[in-house]
């Protein structure tokens, strides 16, 4: 069955592309979108046995010479939910002929899993579909612009959640034009047909934005998901506790409909104007009728100072001291010293996020603080500083490896670091040579 249709479709190409039609021309662009319309179709209101139609659209079928020419898809759906009763509930429609070109229609043919010619979706639920194509000759150029390829109906078998899906692969969805080009499509919006209750469900269950410092931020993402077979309306979003430090970056405007099984993803930022642990709430309003308002907690933590830090020491350790005055007496007081300075603030959430995740690099940078640390308290004593070829060696090492975790500027800004270290010049651009106090 698969084979013949796919022949006789072949064939008429064969004829129209050789014999009716000059081939001349340029490869044409893509075209915009095939879409099943309506996206949803609710049954709450159906029973078994109503029907109900769905039209399979295109749209933005570029101007060339010979324009549409023909067409292949394969349309899955869930055989337990809806199914087609009648090979007269598929439908060609004139568009395609709407230049006065001749042509038919091919099929429609049905297959089911099992089936030799069966292209197997990824939703094992999608476990029949229906082949249609139609193809078009003559001296005239095919058609242009946004138009319907077919309409089928479907009656309803029981009430339930299904798909309706076009297979996307260019060997099961072909749009044909003269020459017998296959002319990519940009998109393929696929349809729904459900009913039941919207189900609203959401990951994680909480956001907790660990430290971050004051004046810096950090955005996490949380996940809307319709887990019910209705539609579910997302009403309203917003941050109820917490506002001055935490706010919502939306991908589109409340309201708005998420179908079955679709998700949205949230943005929420955090940047502290305050140190401290800060608390705050991010709501959600849907038509769910058990979870109405959902009530999301939001946690993080203000600081002041050398955040990355004190993500390897102890925030209250005498090292932290002795860092801070390293920032305030010396780094402060030249130029490029505060360049230094700045460069730390701008990435010190990223530095802080890759020792975090990489356990061995945290390990290495405690150790080379731990090295390092005596020398400085002896410089801001007076007394001389001095560190091993061996320790720089290290320091050259461990900056190597964080420039492999390191995003596109934190990378730029350790290259910058590391030809410093190589010249010796940071000793000399901060002012970090050995000057006896008085």
């Amino acid at each position: 069955m698969g084979k013949t249709f796919r022949g006789v479709f072949y064939l008429s190409l064969i004829f129209y592309t050789f014999f009716l039609h000059d081939p001349a021309g340029a490869d044409p662009p893509y075209i915009e979108s095939i879409k099943i319309e309506p996206q949803y179709i609710d049954l709450n209101n159906k029973n078994p046995g109503d029907a109900f139609t769905v039209n399979i659209n295109i749209y933005g079928i570029p101007q060339y010479d010979g324009n549409f020419g023909g067409f292949e898809f394969r349309f899955y759906y869930n055989k337990s939910v809806v199914d087609i009763d009648r090979d007269t509930d598929v439908v060609l429609d004139s568009f395609i002929f709407s230049t006065g070109r001749n042509g038919g229609q091919v099929g429609p043919q049905y297959e089911q899993s099992g089936d030799d010619s069966w292209i197997e979706p990824d939703d094992s639920s999608l476990d029949k579909c229906v082949r249609c194509g139609a193809f078009t000759f003559g001296s005239q150029d095919g058609p242009a612009g946004d138009g319907k390829l077919y309409s089928i109906t479907f009656t309803i078998k029981s009430c339930g959640t299904g798909k309706l899906w076009l297979n996307p692969d260019s060997n099961a969805l072909m749009v044909i034009t003269p020459g017998a080009v296959q002319v990519p499509v940009n998109e393929i919006i696929h349809g729904i047909v459900a009913c039941g209750s919207a189900e609203i469900a959401f990951s994680p269950e909480s956001l907790d934005f660990g430290e971050i410092n004051v004046g810096n931020y950090r955005e996490l993402s949380l996940t809307l998901l319709n887990d019910g077979g209705g539609q579910l309306i997302i009403n309203e979003i917003g941050i109820t506790e917490g506002i001055s430090d935490y706010s919502l970056i939306l991908q589109r405007p409340c309201p708005f409909v998420l179908y079955p099984e679709e998700k949205e993803v949230l943005t929420v930022r955090f940047n502290p104007s305050n140190s401290g642990r800060i608390k705050g709430v991010l709501q959600v309003k849907s038509n769910d009728s058990d979870e109405g308002v959902l009530d999301i907690p939001l946690t993080g933590e203000g600081v002041s100072g050398l955040c990355a830090a004190t993500t390897v020491l102890d925030r209250e350790s005498e090292d932290i001291d002795t860092l801070r005055r390293f920032r305030d007496e010396i780094l402060s007081k030249s130029k490029t010293g505060k360049v230094y300075n700045s460069l730390y603030y701008r990435f010190s959430n990223e530095l802080s996020f890759i020792l975090s995740r990489h356990p061995s690099l945290m390990s290495r940078v405690r150790n080379i603080l731990i090295k390092v640390i005596p020398g400085i308290n002896n410089f801001l004593e007076g007394k001389r500083a001095n560190y091993s070829p061996a320790l720089k060696k290290e320091i050259k090492a461990l900056l190597m490896d964080l420039k492999e975790e390191a995003g596109p500027f934190l990378k730029e800004a350790i290259i910058k670091l590391e030809k410093d270290l190589e010249k010796e010049e940071i000793f000399h651009k901060t002012d970090l040579v050995y000057k006896k106090k008085p």
